[in-house]
């Protein structure tokens, strides 16, 4: 999964169309993007190991939620 997202959350479906599979993975073909479940956290590799990716951001759970409780019945 590193090599795919790198540090990000999310990638462009149109940028990398073969997400890996795996549990963690959501793919929203509908906004043509894969992005990280949960508090999964991913690390850099190579010379930039020193910078450990943390979650800072968002869950999907975290992002979606306030988007349907506000959302007009």
């Amino acid at each position: 999964m590193n090599d795919y997202f790198g540090n990000d959350r999310n990638v462009s479906l149109s940028e990398k169309p073969h997400p890996p599979q795996s549990d963690d993975v959501f793919i929203d073909t509908v906004h043509n993007v894969a992005m990280l479940k949960g508090r999964v956290k991913t690390k850099s590799t190579g010379d930039a190991a020193s910078r450990l990716y943390k979650h800072g951001g968002l869950s999907l759970m975290e992002m979606l939620v306030p988007w349907i409780e506000i959302q007009p019945v």
